[in-house]
């Protein structure tokens, strides 16, 4: 059954992926009672980001604060460090939504911070795109630059094509 929760979750993150936001909620949903039903905690935190992800694709950026809230509090119960700076960084995009780049700052550099630790690459570099984005976003072309050529510098080191190309991309418009 856990099994199930994962594939339910799986299918909302591709409903997301094409642009299918009724199906992505009702995918979490569901995910959501089934994990609630099993007394799963890990399973209840990935719906609730699954549900995050959903209102925040509604743009219902209070709801998604909630669920990515309820999220980060049961993936920090269970001592999973990647899920919880992969929820700061959620977190952060909301916030940055909102137009509260203080406390998307935060959220992007907790997620960071952790991500640093325990070696995630992946999630290096997307920390430092979505900093990126934000000094970019404010005018701060400087800061905007360091962090897209530290995840640069990792998505070739990882040979990750897509984020080699999402980098250079982000240095153009920047450069430009």
């Amino acid at each position: 059954d856990t099994n199930k929760v994962n594939l339910l979750n799986e299918l909302s993150y591709q409903s997301y992926r094409v642009g299918v936001f009724d199906a992505e909620m009702d995918f979490a949903k569901k995910a959501l009672a089934l994990a609630k039903k099993l007394k799963w905690k890990k399973g209840i935190a990935k719906a609730y980001n699954s549900i995050g992800g959903a209102y925040n694709d509604f743009g219902n950026l209070s709801k998604a604060l909630d669920s990515y809230k309820r999220a980060f509090k049961l993936f920090k119960s269970i001592h999973d460090k990647k899920e919880v700076a992969s929820t700061y960084n959620s977190l952060g995009i909301v916030y940055d939504l909102q137009g509260n780049y203080p406390e998307a700052l935060k959220n992007y550099f907790s997620s960071l911070k952790i991500r640093e630790k325990i070696g995630d690459k992946q999630g290096i570099a997307n920390s430092c795109i979505n900093i990126g984005n934000l000094y970019y976003s404010q005018g701060n072309y400087p800061d905007a630059l360091k962090n897209y050529l530290v995840a640069l510098k990792i998505a070739e080191e990882i040979r990750d094509k897509h984020g080699v190309a999402y980098s250079y991309n982000n240095l153009g418009n920047v450069c430009y």
